[in-house]
């Protein structure tokens, strides 16, 4: 798809995509495999795309970008129950889908341990980095490089990036058009996150055209999930150059 016919799929079909959203019976929704065929954006002998109720929040410079690589189903499931009990309140949506269902779980736990134990709720004149999820939400955007959904296999496994499903057309895609021009829209005082090596490659293609990013991102920030069994090693390796960049971040002006 291009630039265009994803801006009418944002005008046009994607309204009518969150009507089915709000009438989906959740409680017979148990796995990817439960999703209906009407909210299928696209499928391959290898993968299947779902829409879900992700990228409805407003553009915003933030302190702080969060990088994902895709929704897995727990995360699209919860989408679905808040989209519901939001009524169609984009605003109420918004901040129940930070609440939620960005990084839910032991995800978002090991991820708040790892920004503290960096100093970034201090740089922040927070308590703890957990506040980003619930108090502070303004200082924080996050995004998945993949904004909807992919499951790959018979099973509809969630996509972890390591067939590179990604390489798809119709995948790069939705990286170029709904997911660098969110990059590119912070300001060179926003320290960015990628949560894992597939979010970093993309975020390094843009690296020529914007060289600052290279001082402002985490380079080697590892997937905080649970079944990274590395999780822990992938950071005290690159704790020191962390530190340095999260220190240098603090100190610089507000967005």
């Amino acid at each position: 798809m291009n630039a265009r016919e994803w801006q009418d799929f944002r005008t046009i079909k994607e309204p009518q995509l969150l009507q089915i959203c709000r009438a989906l019976p959740l409680s017979r929704i148990k796995s990817a495999r439960d999703l209906p065929d009407v909210l299928l954006l696209y499928r391959t002998p290898k993968l299947r795309v779902y829409y879900a109720p992700f990228g409805l929040q407003r553009p915003a410079v933030t302190r702080i970008m969060i990088v994902g690589l895709t929704p897995g189903f727990a995360q699209a499931w919860r989408a679905y129950e808040a989209w519901q009990e939001a009524h169609e309140d984009r605003d109420r949506y918004e901040a129940r889908f930070i609440q939620n269902v960005v990084f839910a779980g032991p995800t978002r736990q090991n991820l708040i341990h790892y920004l503290d134990d960096l100093g970034v709720a201090q740089a922040l004149q927070l308590s703890t980095s957990a506040q980003l999820f619930t108090t502070h939400q303004h200082l924080m955007a996050t995004y998945s490089i993949l904004r909807y959904p992919v499951f790959v296999g018979s099973e509809l496994k969630n996509y972890g990036g390591t067939d590179a499903a990604h390489k798809d057309p119709w995948l790069q895609s939705m990286i170029e058009h709904l997911f660098l021009d969110h990059v590119r829209r912070q300001s060179v005082h926003t320290l960015i996150v990628p949560m894992g090596k597939y979010p970093e490659r993309v975020l390094r293609m843009l690296m020529d055209e914007d060289p600052s990013l290279e001082n402002r991102t985490l380079l080697g920030f590892p997937h905080t999930s649970g079944s990274n069994g590395h999780r822990h090693q992938q950071f005290q390796t690159r704790r020191a150059d962390f530190l340095q960049k999260v220190s240098a971040w603090g100190k610089a002006p507000s967005c």
